[in-house]
């Protein structure tokens, strides 16, 4: 068949359309969200952290019962609050020797969930600012006092970007630092005043509660895509994702693009995969030449091959089709369906009959 210049550019724009809404459907523009690429998203850290481990994806707190005691959930400013039952599945993951990191910085929920939790350290809210020790400016300032511990190997320094800091009591671990020349800007003028005073304050802390561990981190830009690359930043995120399983918790922040889920659901299913692949037959079949969709799928399975295999093979090349016979229509109906009655198993069977007939027919 000879194909038209109008198809071709008809084709064309389908393709863009379809890229479009691929992309469109996988990707996010939410602030710190896993699947957003701008500046602004995550995507970068939660990529790495699979370069280096296991990771999987939180879309509601009851998944935290399935997470393993070695697995570490990350959470990134969470903009709304966890309800009871959630601070619940997230507690006694912690409780049972799960890592949680919270990051906040402003406002959100991030302090409710640590209280939640049975956490002491809090956000505090505030500004962070430093005149000497800062990247781009002063309100990107550097971490540079770093303690030695499992969730800062290989980590001196790490950048800030318009941070607040921790609040910690003594039975709270401080693993990370703003240099002394840091100060809260409590009145967001951009400047020193005499009632603000220079000292290293807490940015990164640990602390156990019940078997587990709570890491509260005061900035979660430190994650997002712009500023990974920006001192030992990186090395930070290594750390987290050497240390076992990473879950990414996006069940209050961010939340995942519909053709992400789709995959998440299908890698979690094989029934879901099962049925993806046989609509997925049903549909490419529809559009070969003298194929029926229902014809095409029993004929797949009556044969004893997968869905996607006999779609590939059909695609591959064109083979004599075998005629679907009564019987084994109806052995096959009847092994799927025991519970059916003999006149539900011929209704199908005879309509099944019918449309390979006459597919082979239209041939």
């Amino acid at each position: 068949m000879r194909v038209e210049l109008p198809q071709y550019v008809l084709a064309f724009v389908v393709l863009v359309a379809v890229a479009g809404v691929v992309y469109a459907g996988s990707t996010s523009t939410a602030a710190f969200g896993g699947y957003n690429p701008a500046w602004d998203g995550s995507e970068d850290a939660r990529v790495l952290a699979a370069e280096h481990g296991e990771t999987t994806v939180v879309r509601d707190a009851e998944a935290y019962e399935s997470l393993s005691s070695n697995a570490t959930a990350v959470v990134l400013s969470p903009v709304s609050e966890y309800d009871q039952a959630s601070l619940s599945a997230v507690r006694a993951f912690v409780e049972r020797g799960g890592t949680l990191v919270v990051a906040g910085d402003f406002g959100g929920g991030a302090n409710a969930l640590l209280s939640g939790v049975g956490a002491e350290a809090r956000i505090d809210g505030r500004l962070l600012r430093d005149e000497r020790r800062y990247g781009a400016t002063p309100a990107m300032p550097l971490a540079t006092n770093v303690t030695n511990s499992t969730y800062t190997r290989g980590v001196d320094r790490l950048a800030l970007n318009y941070p607040s800091v921790v609040n910690a009591t003594d039975d709270v671990r401080v693993l990370a630092r703003s240099s002394s020349f840091s100060y809260l800007d409590v009145n967001r003028n951009d400047a020193l005043d005499d009632a603000e005073t220079l000292g290293a304050r807490p940015v990164v802390t640990a602390e156990s509660v019940g078997d587990g561990t709570v890491v509260v981190v005061s900035d979660p830009s430190l994650f997002i895509n712009t500023m990974l690359d920006r001192q030992d930043n990186r090395a930070f995120v290594v750390a987290l994702a050497d240390d076992g399983p990473v879950a990414f918790d996006y069940s209050h922040a961010g939340g995942v693009p519909p053709l992400a889920v789709l995959v998440l659901v299908l890698e979690e299913s094989a029934l879901a995969q099962l049925a993806v692949g046989a609509v997925l037959v049903a549909l490419a079949a529809a559009l070969l030449e003298g194929v029926s969709p229902l014809a095409a799928l029993a004929a797949a399975l009556l044969e004893g091959v997968s869905p996607l295999a006999a779609l590939e093979d059909r695609l591959g090349r064109e083979r004599p089709r075998t005629p679907l016979r009564d019987d084994d229509v109806r052995a096959f109906i009847r092994d799927r369906h025991p519970d059916w009655d003999a006149d539900r198993v011929e209704r199908l069977a005879q309509s099944i009959n019918r449309r390979s007939q006459n597919d082979e027919g239209e041939r």
